[in-house]
């Protein structure tokens, strides 16, 4: 979609959720990449030392962010999300196995795909628009299997901007500890919320149950090319140990596969996570203020009607009636021809996906106001509404 940009400069994409390409930047950051670069700090990452400093960063991080307590040693840099998915995937699954998560969800054509070069699959817990989108915990029930190797949970949710509070993220907890399957927490947006709102940890209802937090640099920095993540064990039965310990073996052979991060990267974000946060909370208001825009302007448009999301950095409003288009796909397609707008169909996440479209708040509001009202005139003149 970003290629369309280039070519048709009038084209706007609505698609990719990577701040820079939209204008946003951490000065800060910036900053503070040259001082390190200026230092030198060129050696492998396994002799300078960075390494365990990042680890014990992370640790204080998010314990004094998020309200969790993860053991140092147990964290498990790698580089970037899909790269830690990878790494848990191949320590685990085996064919037929499943992973279950909640939809609609961007990991049904994102990393977690990689489940199928193992003969493994994913099992879709459907949630609903009418619930605002919170998931039910009979369906939860429902999907739990002697297969079920992980439950993974997305909190605050892409596509849908969904955050969950404290009682889902309980029963959540509770029903996965039932059956003794472990949580894939995926917290990357966990800072990136919006009227207020504070998104849990999930670790913290998790119990004696094993909980994997997974996060990382790119979206709060707004620096997606660093590639940095982390995986954070918490908890864990004996009947755990097992899985923590084969999770252990295989990062070691994974070695600089999965944690060659570059030094000047890891010497950076140990000052920013320690000492540069400052910049962040300019940015989530800032966020807050596109994001604002956004819901305003679509909740504006006839035929089009969207639950504000209060977290992460994308849209997802319903098309009250596709008349005239054989699905989301076919009316987005007649929308990037006619208009130079691209958005993603919202069928892509998952069955109860239809009829919703995800966009972004990050491009800014002049950027907005033009995409917006060319989805109302095509709306008007398709006759959709």
């Amino acid at each position: 979609m970003m290629q369309l940009q280039k070519k048709f400069p009038s084209f706007i994409s609505m698609v990719t959720g990577d701040p820079r390409l939209y204008g946003l930047i951490n000065s800060e950051l910036v900053s503070v990449m040259k001082e390190v670069v200026t230092n030198a700090p060129f050696m492998y990452p396994s002799a300078s030392g960075l390494v365990e400093r990042f680890k014990e960063t992370v640790a204080n991080f998010e314990y004094g962010k998020r309200g969790v307590k993860y053991e140092s040693e147990k964290i498990i840099p790698t580089t970037g999300l899909a790269s830690a998915l990878y790494l848990l995937q191949s320590a685990v699954l085996k064919p037929g196995d499943e992973i279950a998560l909640f939809t609609p969800n961007h990991y049904f054509f994102g990393p977690s795909n990689q489940v199928e070069a193992v003969g493994a699959s994913l099992r879709s817990i459907e949630t609903y628009e009418e619930d605002g989108w919170l998931p039910r915990p009979e369906k939860l029930r429902e999907a739990m299997s002697i297969k079920t190797r992980f439950l993974m949970v997305v909190n605050p949710q892409n596509p849908l901007g969904v955050v969950y509070p404290e009682r889902t993220l309980k029963e959540i907890c509770d029903i996965a500890a039932e059956f003794s399957v472990p949580v894939i927490s995926d917290e990357i947006y966990g800072l990136i919320t919006y009227d207020g709102t504070n998104a849990h940890s999930t670790a913290k209802f998790a119990g004696e149950n094993l909980v994997l937090t997974l996060s990382g640099a790119s979206k709060i920095f707004f620096a997606t090319g660093l590639r940095v993540g982390y995986i954070c064990p918490h908890g864990g039965t004996k009947k755990n140990q097992v899985f923590l310990e084969s999770l252990k073996k295989t990062a070691s052979l994974f070695g600089q596969t999965s944690s060659g991060i570059a030094t000047p990267i890891l010497a950076a974000l140990i000052e920013m996570y320690s000492n540069r946060m400052h910049s962040v909370d300019i940015a989530i208001n800032e966020l807050q203020r596109r994001r604002d825009f956004a819901v305003k302007q679509i909740n504006e448009i006839e035929g089009i009607s969207m639950i504000p999301p209060l977290g992460a950095l994308y849209t997802f409003p319903k098309i009250a009636d596709l008349k005239g288009f054989a699905d989301d796909y076919e009316f987005l397609y007649a929308l990037a021809r006619d208009e130079n707008v691209g958005l993603l169909p919202g069928s892509l996440f998952g069955d109860t996906g239809g009829n919703h479209v995800r966009g972004l708040i990050l491009p800014d509001v002049s950027v907005q106001t033009e995409a917006y009202e060319r989805i109302r005139r095509f709306l008007k003149r398709s006759r959709v509404t």
